[in-house]
């Protein structure tokens, strides 16, 4: 897993509702937690673009809602500004992500709407999905 240049805010965390952008057959899940996380003790867990998390399916497909099913997620856009190097700063209408495996490869064919740069350098299995990328 590459590092992403940009100093992205962390603006996810716990029980953020995410938009599921892709052809998975969720439409919004909750973050549950962040894989890999380390932290200080009883501070929430929080992420941002490009970041593993662990997600539960509030509405979509039966088979994804189904009791305590826990699924894998990683984070497209976010609310939050990112700076980037070059002195931009990029911030997206909502938070999304797209429904992945455990080892990070995604289970739907095609994404919906724009993706961070950020999340195509750490992820290049997204780029190949992604239709547009800001």
């Amino acid at each position: 897993m590459k590092d992403i240049r940009a100093n992205a805010i962390p603006g996810i965390q716990n029980g953020t509702l995410v938009n599921i952008v892709d052809n998975s057959g969720a439409k919004i899940a909750r973050v549950i937690a962040f894989r890999n996380y380390r932290g200080t003790c009883r501070r929430l867990q929080r992420g941002g673009i490009a970041s593993f998390c662990i997600v539960s399916v509030i509405r979509g497909n039966l088979e994804l809602r189904k009791a305590k099913g826990v699924q894998y997620a990683i984070i497209v856009r976010q609310r939050g500004a990112i700076h980037r190097p070059n002195g931009e700063r990029v911030c997206f209408e909502d938070n999304a992500g797209i429904l992945t495996s455990k080892e990070g490869e995604p289970k739907g064919t095609m994404i919906r709407g724009v993706v961070a740069r950020e999340a195509v350098l750490r992820w290049p299995t997204i780029g190949n999905l992604a239709t547009k990328i800001r």
